[in-house]
């Protein structure tokens, strides 16, 4: 999980939780669960997070959307769940561009001339660390993210999308 809520009912995300500032009383965001977390620090091959113990009454309750992996249809609605309840508002909004062109069966693809050997090492580029795509090009990249991240990310996240239509 990378977001949880205060004692105080103010939505945290793991990466700009402070212990002395928000305290240590930190419970899941989800309305059917609320059980008590614990912060895990960041660490060389982790994001910092939060999680159960797994001990007495931290653990997560079935109707939870952190219970177990959810498929696309409980991952929709379980961020439709979380959105109507206004837990996305604390939280910083993510933009994804969605661009389907790669579909369109009239689109027109340019041939791209890449010479091998002068490339220069400075112009090249490097991934941006961010926790989620900046876009998304395809059917199965839109059901990757629904199924690979949890709802309380999506439930922050914008599309930017454009669609081209033809009038008959």
């Amino acid at each position: 999980m990378l977001t949880a809520k205060l004692h105080n009912g103010k939505i945290v995300t793991s990466v700009e939780y402070d212990v002395n500032l928000h305290g240590t009383r930190i419970f899941c965001l989800d309305k059917n669960c609320s059980s008590p977390l614990i912060f895990v620090q960041r660490n060389e091959g982790r994001a910092a997070h939060f999680k159960t113990s797994g001990k007495g009454d931290s653990v997560h309750q079935s109707s939870c959307g952190f219970f177990k992996p959810l498929d696309m249809i409980e991952s929709i609605a379980k961020v439709k769940e979380y959105q109507e309840e206004g837990i996305h508002n604390d939280m910083k909004e993510i933009v994804i561009r969605l661009s389907m062109s790669r579909i369109d069966p009239d689109r027109e693809t340019s041939a791209v001339d890449r010479e091998k050997g002068n490339r220069d090492p400075a112009a090249l580029k490097v991934k941006n660390d961010s926790l989620t795509p900046q876009s998304i090009s395809s059917v199965k990249g839109v059901v990757k993210l629904l199924t690979e991240y949890e709802p309380d990310i999506l439930a922050s996240i914008l599309i930017n999308a454009k669609f081209h239509c033809l009038i008959l």
